[in-house]
């Protein structure tokens, strides 16, 4: 158990589930470049196999994500586009998670909990998620699951900022807010006279 834990923080990521995912990818990708021109393609996926194993890493989960990658990069590339990787930037990848799923958004309220910014739903991170312990003020999520309680995964902490930046048609900013409050105050006071 203690390795699996070692192993699981030597990839996890303090920004989130999405980049501890990206971390896995991009240290698998690398293992299999050194070993490519080794192996033909049933010995790489034994190796892989191994790798997995030995990283405490779900091979299935980690094959399927590297066919979706393959599949989305071939469409990409067929309809022209110029595919390229945000290198190191991680800042910039969170930014793009927040434009991608902007309607899945979370917010920390005063007790601990988080409030679904779209449904309004109270919700709680999972504890498998890197980020349970910390405690982000806003985090986009993936999943919603229900148990006793109402869980979020596949998580990663953003800038709510970011939020109205990026998705301004549907994000309000906190100074727009303070606008909207205020004409809402003077049409109260209007129409009580």
């Amino acid at each position: 158990m203690l390795i699996a834990r070692t192993s699981r923080n030597h990839f996890a990521s303090v920004e989130g589930d999405h980049l501890t995912y990206l971390s896995v990818y991009r240290e698998s990708n690398e293992f299999l470049e050194k070993r490519k021109t080794e192996s033909s393609e049933a010995k790489i996926d034994k190796i892989m196999k191994k790798w997995c194993k030995d990283n405490f890493v779900n091979n299935r989960s980690l094959k399927h994500a590297r066919d979706t990658y393959r599949q989305i990069r071939e469409h990409v590339e067929q309809m022209g586009f110029n595919v390229s990787s945000c290198g190191n930037d991680m800042l910039e990848y969170r930014r793009c998670l927040a434009a991608s799923f902007f309607l899945k958004a979370a917010q920390r309220q005063m007790d601990g909990t988080y409030r679904a910014l779209e449904s309004g739903e109270i919700v709680h991170i999972h504890p498998t998620s890197v980020l349970f312990r910390s405690k982000p003020e806003c985090v986009i999520f993936n999943e919603l699951m229900q148990t006793s309680k109402k869980y979020i995964k596949n998580l990663t902490r953003i800038d709510h900022l970011w939020l109205a930046e990026l998705a301004p048609h549907h994000y309000k900013t906190d100074d727009e807010m303070n606008d909207l409050t205020q004409e809402m105050e003077c049409c109260r006071l209007k129409l009580s006279k």
